[in-house]
C-alpha cells in the first residue's frame, strides 16, 4: 500500500555563521506514515513544537492540513514520488487521499 511519510521539524538546519538552509534540523521531532487510499485518512496530531513538515508520497495524492482535515479532489496535489516542505501550526493534522 502506498504511504505518505510525514517528518516533523521545529527549526531549519544551519549552514554555519548564522546562515539557515532549507532543510529540517535533524534529528527530526517525529515521523508518521499514513496509508494513501480511496478515502481520506488523517495523521496524528502534530507536535506542539512542530513548525514545518517534510511530506513524501509514494503515489499521487491530495493533502489537506487542519484541526480535522478531510482530503478531497480539491486539496493540494502531490505527484508520485513527490516531496514537499510546508509550514504548519502545532497541533494540526494532515489528511491524505489517493489522486490520479
Amino acid at each position: 500500500m502506498p504511504l505518505l511519510d510525514i517528518t516533523e521539524y521545529g527549526e531549519l538546519a544551519s549552514a554555519g555563521r548564522g546562515s539557515l538552509i532549507m532543510a529540517g534540523q535533524e534529528p527530526s521531532i517525529r515521523n508518521q506514515q499514513i496509508s494513501i487510499a480511496a478515502s481520506s485518512a488523517q495523521s496524528g496530531v502534530l507536535s506542539d513544537v512542530t513548525r514545518f513538515v517534510r511530506l513524501h508520497a509514494d503515489a499521487a495524492c491530495r493533502i489537506s492540513v487542519g484541526s480535522n482535515p478531510i482530503a478531497s479532489s480539491a486539496s493540494m496535489r502531490m505527484g508520485a514520488g513527490g516531496t514537499e516542505y510546508i509550514g504548519v501550526t502545532p497541533g494540526l493534522k494532515i489528511a491524505v487521499i489517493v489522486s490520479t
